[in-house]
């Protein structure tokens, strides 16, 4: 057991403060202890963001199906059919990138990646984390922008996927800090 919180540390005065500490790796080399599960929760984290985008491209589409402005649906617009396959695009390409992540993993955790895999990973990684994110809120954002008025009441669902996406860049690594990792691995 040790006590290696610091005083000022808010987990002295939670609930908690009785509770066991063990350290799991030799000072300094927590982070590195721990690469693999943050691998996970990063990967996890985009695949989420493909989901959300996935969704909300096939909602405003389906939308976009039914409804009809200035005399026509509106898939036959241009302007908002060029929009839908934007952001069609960036979920393909994000679903390629999260997806090689977790191929890169997969042989991480077999023992069958080379060199060159492990390093790709730990560049991949937090590219994939970073970008798949911030497109999940700007996809997220368009489709609900993409059905108007109804985008913004809450028995649509578009709302509440929103806010759902909206935490995905900020959930396991902030843009800077994924930045940091980026330039850490070149």
């Amino acid at each position: 057991r040790t006590s290696w919180a610091p005083r000022h540390s808010r987990l002295q005065s939670w609930p908690w403060k009785a509770a066991q500490r063990y350290i799991v790796s030799p000072p300094g080399r927590g982070v590195a202890t721990i690469a693999g599960m943050i691998n996970v929760t990063r990967i996890y984290n985009a695949v989420c963001a493909v989901s959300g985008m996935r969704r909300a491209v096939a909602m405003a589409t389906s939308f976009s199906l039914h409804r009809k402005a200035f005399g026509r649906l509106l898939i036959h617009h241009p302007l908002h059919a060029r929009t839908l396959a934007n952001m069609e695009v960036q979920v393909r390409g994000c679903a390629q990138i999260s997806f090689e992540a977790v191929r890169l993993m997969g042989l991480v955790e077999t023992e069958k990646a080379s060199e060159e895999d492990n390093l790709l990973l730990r560049l991949l990684v937090p590219i994939a984390k970073l970008y798949t994110g911030k497109q999940a809120v700007w996809v997220s954002s368009e489709a609900l922008e993409g059905l108007g008025g109804q985008g913004y009441i809450e028995d649509t669902g578009m709302p509440a996927l929103l806010r759902n996406n909206q935490v995905l860049p900020i959930w396991e690594g902030t843009t800077n800090v994924l930045s940091m990792d980026v330039l850490r691995v070149l």
